[in-house]
């Protein structure tokens, strides 16, 4: 049984994986496909994110693979200035691939101890006084949560939402754009 099962293996559930082990939460990342993706969804990473792969010692692994563009110069036509006042330490965009960071997110997670599952499509969740069950297409395709501090993350399509069991979930409906 895991104490937090997060649905989605994209940045946002990969990067909350990694904060939950830091902090000794057993979690497994259910992903529906198979294999990462290889479909660029984004191609870098702004101050703000920079400052957390900082703040959690990953960025040098960024820093490796991506390539750095300083803020401001030439956008649709016009020349950008620096900003003045800029409030980081890292005043620079940081190109690089949606599936490398991904990638990078995913080994980090391995490394303090999370649980991915690919192939892993959920299609089910049920509470109980037991916990919480997340199931698959089959039968033999369900994880168990605690009862105790059992939560479901969903990160798919770039949002994010937790609900904390045993108290009711909030209603969600699958749209084909995103979760609600």
């Amino acid at each position: 049984m895991y104490d937090v099962i997060i649905v989605g293996a994209g940045p946002a559930g990969l990067a909350l994986a990694g904060e939950l082990r830091l902090h000794d939460v057993d979690v497994v990342v259910l992903e529906r496909d198979t294999e990462p993706t290889k479909v660029v969804r984004a191609l870098g990473m702004h101050a703000r994110s920079i400052e957390l792969m900082d703040q959690r010692g990953l960025l040098d692994r960024f820093l490796e693979v991506g390539t750095k563009h300083p803020v401001g110069g030439f956008f649709a036509g016009i020349q950008k200035p620096v900003p003045e006042r800029l409030d980081t330490a890292h005043n620079f965009v940081l190109s690089l691939q949606q599936p490398v960071i991904d990638r990078l997110l995913e080994e980090r997670a391995v490394e303090l101890g999370t649980e991915i599952r690919r192939g892993a499509e959920v299609v089910g969740l049920e509470q109980d006084e037991d916990g919480v069950t997340v199931t698959g297409p089959t039968a033999r395709s369900c994880v168990r949560g605690t009862p105790s501090a059992a939560t479901v993350a969903a990160a798919p399509c770039g949002s994010c939402w937790a609900s904390t069991f045993p108290a009711n979930p909030p209603p969600w409906t699958r749209s084909s754009a995103r979760w609600r």
